[in-house]
């Protein structure tokens, strides 16, 4: 059962509001960036839209996470559950559940292309992993490797840490405090999945974002569903890497 978590509603909103603010100052200056390296190589830019996302989705919601904590006086034991004695467990459930949710969350993935196809509606990724898969056929090998590494990076370690942080770290037990469970359930996963910008991944992304709570609430450890979403796109990026050996083994006739 998840421990209460008591911080300022206040405290939040302006955490909240300065992250969304920040984010779309950065993203208006790498935008007018991207115009100023106009002769830049499409292997580099890419590269550059890696790193610059990375930055603003992740590392600016991490600095005012950061600074949330700092202005409500909160350790990351009192905030987030991580302590010592509770690692052992925390790390054997997110192993577990992060097995478990990739299969499922990738048959749920098929049957939503499927659906968007019945409506003639083309379903697209993500626009930073069809960069990526784009300017991967026709990178030198070292930049290839660079952006691998890069986006490797962002989406094993930098997204599973700040978006656990900010979606089960905070949102959700904000919410819950207000005596509404199911409503935090339900708005942390829905609001999870709409930032992925990804309507084929809709379903799946809200199914691993009420698997991410009910692992936090199993464990009272958010280091937990930090290592179930880890794992989780970790799998996605080995698959994106090695898309077409992958769909031979699993499609040979």
């Amino acid at each position: 059962m998840l421990s209460e978590r008591t911080w300022r509603v206040e405290g939040v909103a302006r955490m909240l509001i300065g992250l969304i603010v920040t984010a779309f100052c950065l993203m208006l200056l790498a935008g007018a960036l991207r115009q100023v390296t106009g002769d830049i190589s499409s292997e580099h830019k890419t590269l550059f839209d890696i790193i610059v996302g990375a930055l603003i989705f992740q590392g600016v919601a991490l600095l005012w996470i950061f600074n949330f904590l700092r202005e409500e006086k909160l350790t990351f034991r009192t905030a987030f559950g991580f302590s010592l004695p509770t690692v052992p467990r925390a790390l054997l459930f997110g192993v577990l559940a992060g097995v478990c949710v990739v299969p499922i969350a990738w048959t749920l993935q098929i049957v939503s292309v499927q659906l968007l196809n019945l409506f003639n509606w083309s379903p697209q990724s993500q626009e930073l992993v069809r960069t990526f898969q784009q300017s991967a056929k026709a990178a030198s090998d070292p930049e290839l490797l660079r952006q691998q590494i890069a986006f490797g990076i962002s989406v094993i370690v930098l997204a599973p840490i700040s978006e656990e942080l900010l979606f089960r770290g905070i949102l959700y037990p904000t919410i819950k405090n207000f005596g509404f469970p199911k409503v935090a359930l339900w708005t942390s996963a829905i609001v999870f999945a709409l930032m992925h910008q990804n309507m084929a991944g809709m379903i799946p992304f809200i199914f691993l974002g009420i698997v991410l709570v009910k692992v936090y609430e199993e464990t009272d450890n958010l280091l937990a569903p930090i290592l179930v979403h880890s794992l989780f796109n970790t799998a996605n990026f080995l698959y994106m890497l090695f898309e077409v050996p992958i769909n031979k083994f699993l499609f040979r006739s």
